[in-house]
C-alpha cells in the first residue's frame, strides 16, 4: 500500500482480503451448484435429479483452482450433466416432463458415470476432466 499515493487510497471504503477455499468448502459447493442445477432442471423440465454422494467430491477435488475460485467447479458439474442428459436422449430416448434421474460414480479414476432413469434404461458415460 505504500507504493499508492494517499489520493487514489482515499477511493476505496473498504479492502477485501480473500482466503483460498479449504477442501470442505469446495464440496459444499459442488452440492450447492448441483442442487441449483437441479432446482433448474426441475422447474424447466419438472425433471427430478438425485444424484451419488460421491460426485461431489470428486468434483470438489478435481475442480480445485485457487486461480480460478469456483468457475471450473460449475463448468464440471454442466459439463458432466450436460453429456450425460445429451448422450441418453441420443442413443435412448428423449426424457419426458417428470423423470426420476439418478446420476452415479462408477469410477473416480476413470471419471465413469452412470446416468439411469426410471422406468428406462441406464447409459454409462466418461467425461473427460
Amino acid at each position: 500500500l505504500d507504493r499508492f499515493r494517499p489520493s487514489f487510497l482515499n477511493r476505496f471504503d473498504e479492502i477485501a482480503m480473500f482466503r483460498p477455499f479449504t477442501d470442505p468448502e469446495y464440496v459444499d459447493m459442488a452440492k450447492l451448484h448441483i442442487r441449483l442445477k437441479a432446482d433448474g432442471m426441475k422447474d424447466t423440465y419438472d425433471w427430478n435429479l438425485s444424484v451419488d454422494d460421491s460426485i461431489p467430491s470428486l468434483i470438489a477435488r478435481e475442480s480445485r483452482s485457487l486461480t480460478f475460485g469456483a468457475r471450473p467447479t460449475l463448468r464440471m458439474i454442466n459439463g458432466i450433466l450436460s453429456l450425460g442428459v445429451t448422450n441418453y436422449q441420443i442413443e435412448m430416448a428423449p426424457l419426458e416432463e417428470g423423470s426420476n434421474i439418478n446420476l452415479e460414480l462408477l469410477s473416480a479414476e476413470n471419471k465413469r458415470f452412470k446416468l439411469s432413469v426410471e422406468g428406462g434404461d441406464s447409459l454409462e458415460f466418461q467425461v473427460g476432466l
